[in-house]
């Protein structure tokens, strides 16, 4: 190893050969992750990873049943929007499976590649904020995923009957009777071919007593909803929280180096930052209780306002050490 400054061509070559690894480890890593048998599989049937991973998605973020705004309570079917859709899915899968294979990989050869450029300060200054980072990315991603797209996709599945035709609801309805209290409704599957098309209807397991009154609100139109639609949506909103919570801590460097002058954050500031977390907590939950709201809003306020005291409190300690420094050398 020398000190000497490699060429441009020396750097894209550097380039080529760390992004081919990168390849060649996402592509193995996809294939060993995608064909390993998905946890809690049948005995008697072999289900990879990449095929487990969108189900175990769907079935998290969309409820079995759901009770509307209207009263009733549907059932949801999940049903695949085009005939490439089951592709599409599986190779979302499989690219992510193989991602989070390679992300050791992926970080060291980055990491390798932009070391030598960096000055000593430099390297324990990106050492001690790409763990946090990270973590902050990743922390986004499964609250977008496990907390927030489920509570989307509940609303809209409570808004969804509102905005069904009455000659829909009343075709289904005329052909599939509720069941009278009492009734096995956990084994029922039964195929009707209405002018929307042919659709496979199996009948959720509910658990529910005979004379419940939920029982006598079942409505046998079923709430066809996408399985590609929900994966992708909620792969989105977990990308968008994992950047989004990468901002506190790009506030908080901000302020630390004097970037951001402190006194923009005061208490009026913080007020309104704290009001649009709750806007943006009521939007998301559909929770008409308000402990949805206080939830999400308070766990996208906090890790600001934590931020910020930090980062004010690094900004006072640095201004007042520079004017430490200017007495003694004046």
């Amino acid at each position: 190893m020398t000190d000497r400054e490699a060429s441009i061509r020396e750097h894209l070559e550097e380039l080529a050969v760390r992004l081919r690894r990168i390849i060649v480890a996402v592509l193995v890593a996809s294939a060993i992750l995608s064909v390993i048998p998905a946890p809690g599989g049948s005995l008697l049937g072999y289900e990879p990873l990449a095929a487990a991973l969108p189900k175990l998605i769907f079935s998290h973020v969309v409820p079995p049943v759901i009770e509307a705004f209207d009263g009733k309570v549907y059932r949801v079917l999940p049903i695949s929007s085009d005939a490439f859709e089951s592709i599409t899915l599986l190779a979302q899968a499989i690219f992510i499976l193989g991602f989070l294979g390679a992300s050791p990989i992926i970080a060291k050869e980055l990491w390798e590649y932009i070391e030598p450029a960096l000055y000593e300060h430099e390297k324990r200054f990106a050492k001690r904020y790409i763990t946090l980072f990270i973590l902050a990315f990743a922390f986004g991603f499964f609250f977008g995923v496990y907390i927030v797209a489920p509570l989307i996709e509940q609303l809209v599945l409570k808004l969804y009957p509102l905005y069904i035709p009455p000659e829909y609801k009343e075709a289904w309805n005329s052909l599939s009777p509720v069941p009278p209290p009492g009734a096995n409704t956990t084994l029922s599957l039964i195929v009707y071919i209405l002018p929307f098309g042919p659709v496979l209807v199996q009948l959720v397991p509910l658990g529910l007593s005979a004379g419940s009154t939920v029982l006598n609100n079942i409505s046998m139109v079923p709430l066809r909803v996408s399985i590609g639609e929900v994966v992708s949506f909620a792969l989105k909103l977990g990308l968008t929280f994992g950047l989004l919570f990468e901002v506190p801590i790009v506030l908080y460097l901000l302020l630390s180096r004097g970037v951001l002058d402190p006194e923009i954050f005061n208490r009026e500031t913080m007020k309104y930052i704290f009001i649009g977390s709750m806007v943006l907590g009521a939007v998301i939950s559909p929770d008409p209780s308000g402990i949805g709201m206080i939830l999400i809003g308070l766990t996208l306020y906090a890790p600001i306002h934590i931020a910020i005291y930090l980062g004010k409190r690094r900004a006072l300690e640095r201004r007042l050490l520079e004017e430490a420094e200017a007495v003694a050398r004046g």
